[in-house]
């Protein structure tokens, strides 16, 4: 044996009384299940709230909405992107947003659209329609030969 070569020193493995036997504790997987499943509605819930439909910032009306498709009780607003990443030498990210924004006090509908480079403010164009249904019209149009 060379005395320049030591094992270091395993410490003996003995039983105490702090090991607990978790295979014979019983868990009540179902009551643990439903804590969280309630608990991760709740939170879904907060999420919710928190989603306020609004209006971009840029339109610059206060008070007012998004039109609301009846039927999917959805609003009129969408964000598409574009990518191309082999395009040029950054590659090509370019969002065009659209929503259809009503102010029932002044009875004006307008199809906002605003488009540009992910990442910049982009520019934008305010579009009035008499009805929303015209406004209707046109977003699907746009969004038809955007998609």
């Amino acid at each position: 044996s060379n005395p320049w070569v030591t094992t270091p020193p395993v410490p003996p493995l003995t039983a105490n009384g702090d090991i607990v036997d978790y295979l014979s504790e019983s868990v009540d997987y179902k009551s643990d299940a439903k804590k969280l499943r309630e608990q991760l509605d709740s939170e879904a819930m907060d999420l919710e709230e928190d989603l306020e439909l609004k209006p971009d910032p840029l339109v610059g009306i206060d008070s007012a909405e998004l039109v609301i498709d009846a039927t999917l009780e959805m609003p009129y607003d969408v964000l598409l992107t574009k990518v191309d990443i082999e395009y040029g030498v950054y590659g090509l990210y370019n969002f065009y947003k659209m929503q259809i924004i009503e102010h029932k006090a002044k009875d004006l509908v307008l199809l906002f659209t605003r488009w540009g480079r992910v990442g910049d403010t982009g520019q934008y164009q305010k579009t009035p329609f008499a009805t929303a249904e015209a406004a209707v019209a046109e977003f699907k149009k746009i969004f038809k030969a955007k998609s």
